[in-house]
């Protein structure tokens, strides 16, 4: 069974400073959501462990008209695969192998940026399809909302990065932001 696959994660750690390793293997990077796809069944999972944040995405997800599945059956879903399609698949095998302990190995997972990349064509998602002409790219606003959600709050984020002398409040309120 060959299956698309894609995860959005959130860490502290920056995946365009720190770089992949550093990134999935970082304490606080988590799986928020996983989305599987088949021929027969297209699902989306909640992960994150904020049972608020949980419940909020469950409402987007189901308001946005996608089949929200529970983790444990994208993840059977996942290890039943004889074949993984994602983009940048590096990404997606690192973050369930440290994250989640979900291993794959590496020759059942199939990439289309480095596929796209061999015959000569961007890599990433966006630029690919506007090479392609084709009508639709990444959906911009969920991809917005989706990066705001994967990354701490600036206020956190600033807070965090402050020395203990610096540190104006005790509390910078909530890490992430749980809704959009």
């Amino acid at each position: 069974m060959r299956v698309v696959v894609d995860t959005e994660t959130r860490s502290e750690a920056d995946l365009s400073e720190r770089g992949l390793d550093i990134y999935k293997n970082h304490p606080s990077t988590e799986v928020v959501c996983i989305t599987v796809a088949t021929d027969n069944f297209l699902g989306t999972a909640s992960l994150i462990d904020s049972s608020d944040g949980r419940e909020a995405l469950h409402k987007e997800m189901a308001a946005l008209g996608l089949n929200v599945i529970s983790p444990d059956v994208a993840i059977a879903t996942i290890r039943a695969a004889s074949v993984l399609v994602a983009s940048n698949a590096p990404f997606d095998q690192g973050v369930l192998a440290c994250a989640l302990r979900v291993d794959i190995p590496k020759h059942k997972w199939s990439c289309t940026a480095a596929r796209a990349r061999r015959v000569g064509l961007p890599g990433s998602l966006e630029a690919g399809a506007k090479v392609l002409g084709l009508p639709e790219g990444k959906d911009k606003e969920g991809n917005r909302l989706s990066r705001q959600l994967w990354k701490p709050r600036p206020t956190w984020t600033k807070w965090q990065r402050a020395s203990l002398a610096e540190r104006k409040k005790p509390d910078p309120g909530p890490k992430w932001f749980e809704t959009a």
